[in-house]
C-alpha cells in the first residue's frame, strides 16, 4: 500500500515514521491517534470527500452531513 511504501522509504533514509490511519469522522479514532502520536513534528491530514452528482439539489441530508463531517469537522 502507498502509505507503507512511503514510510519504508523514509525509514531507509534514517527517519522515524509512525503511520496511524484515522477516520476523522470518528471521535474514537481521533482519540487513538492522539494517544499513539506522542510528539508530532509533521502531521498530514489528508481527508477530503465530495459527492458526484449532477445537482446539489439531489443530495440527501445524510450525504451532505458526511461531506461536512469529513471536510470541516475532521
Amino acid at each position: 500500500d502507498v502509505l507503507d511504501s512511503a514510510a519504508q522509504a523514509l525509514r531507509r533514509h534514517g527517519q522515524a515514521v509512525n503511520c496511524q490511519p484515522c477516520d476523522v469522522t470518528k471521535p474514537a479514532d481521533i482519540a487513538s491517534l492522539k494517544a499513539a502520536a506522542g510528539c508530532i513534528d509533521i502531521l498530514v491530514n489528508n481527508a477530503g470527500y465530495s459527492l458526484r452528482t449532477d445537482s446539489w439539489l439531489e443530495v440527501s441530508f445524510e450525504d451532505w452531513n458526511e461531506v461536512i463531517n469529513v471536510n470541516l469537522t475532521g
